[in-house]
C-alpha cells in the first residue's frame, strides 16, 4: 500500500473544496487514477461546508454538543457523544486549527458529502473505480491518544465479511469483520497529522479493496446495533 500525502494552503470558509482540491493535486504534480482511494479530512469538508460557529463561553459550547448528539452522556474530561455510528468526544465539535472563539462541526450529511466529492471527481479524472473517505480523528476506551476512523465513505465496500474463511490452523472465523475504511483511515491520518501539518488530502493506492460504482449507505455499514456493541456495558 502506498499513502501520497497532499500539502495545501489553507482552505477558506464556504471555498469550493472541489476547485481547492483540483488544485492541489495540480500543484503537487498529481493526480487521481485508476482504484485510488482519496483519503480527505472531515474538517476541510466543514469548512467549505461553512460548518464554523462561534461560541462565546463554555455553557454555550455544552449546549451545542448536546444539540450536535444523537447520544449525549456528560463526562469529567470531555462530554462524550454517539453520532454517525461513532462514540466521539463533543459531537466531533473541534476548537483546534480554527479562528479563536470559534469551533468546526462535523458535516451535516458526511455521506452526502462523499458521494459528491466522488461524483465530481470520477467525472474530472475520467475514472470508474474511486474511493473517497472521510476522516476523523477519534479516541477509543482505555486507550491514549488518537487514530483516525472513517465518518463516511463512497465507491467502496469498507468492511468485509472474514466469517466462513479459515485462520492458519484451519479454525473457522465465526465473528470476524474487517473495517478496512478504518484501518485505512488510521493509516493515512498519521501522515495528515493533528496539528500545522496542513495535509487535509491523501492519496491511498495499491490497497485490496472491492469497489462500487452505486452509492452505499457507509454509516449503516460501518455501524453495530448498540446492543450487540462490546463496550456497551459502558454505556448502558
Amino acid at each position: 500500500m502506498q499513502i501520497i500525502p497532499i500539502h495545501t494552503p489553507r482552505l477558506n470558509l464556504n471555498e469550493n473544496l472541489n476547485d481547492h482540491l483540483v488544485e492541489a493535486l495540480f500543484t503537487s504534480e498529481l493526480s487521481l487514477l485508476e482504484n485510488d482511494i482519496l483519503v480527505i479530512s472531515s474538517k476541510i469538508v466543514s469548512f467549505a461546508e461553512g460548518r464554523v460557529v462561534e461560541v462565546k463561553n463554555n455553557i454555550e459550547f455544552e449546549e451545542l454538543v448536546k444539540r450536535e448528539s444523537e447520544k449525549y452522556f456528560k463526562g469529567s474530561v470531555v462530554d462524550l457523544s454517539y453520532k454517525f455510528g461513532l462514540w466521539i468526544a463533543n459531537a466531533g465539535i473541534d476548537k483546534s486549527n480554527v479562528e479563536s472563539g470559534k469551533v468546526v462541526l462535523w458535516p451535516i450529511n458526511p455521506q452526502e458529502s462523499a458521494d459528491s466529492i466522488r461524483s465530481f471527481l470520477v467525472k474530472h479524472f475520467r475514472l470508474k473505480n474511486l474511493g473517497v473517505i472521510l476522516v476523523d480523528s477519534i479516541c477509543q476506551p482505555g486507550r491514549r491518544g488518537v487514530t483516525g476512523a472513517a465518518l463516511a465513505y463512497s465507491g467502496i465496500i469498507g468492511v468485509t465479511d472474514e466469517r466462513g474463511k479459515k485462520d492458519l490452523y484451519g479454525n473457522t472465523l465465526k465473528i470476524t469483520k474487517a473495517n478496512k475504511a478504518d484501518m485505512i483511515s488510521a493509516a493515512a491520518n498519521l501522515l495528515m497529522g493533528e496539528a500545522n501539518e496542513a495535509i487535509p488530502y491523501c492519496i491511498v493506492r495499491q490497497v485490496e479493496i472491492e469497489f462500487l460504482g452505486k452509492k452505499v449507505d457507509s454509516i449503516a455499514e460501518l455501524s453495530m446495533p448498540l446492543e450487540d456493541c462490546i463496550f456497551n456495558a459502558i454505556y448502558k
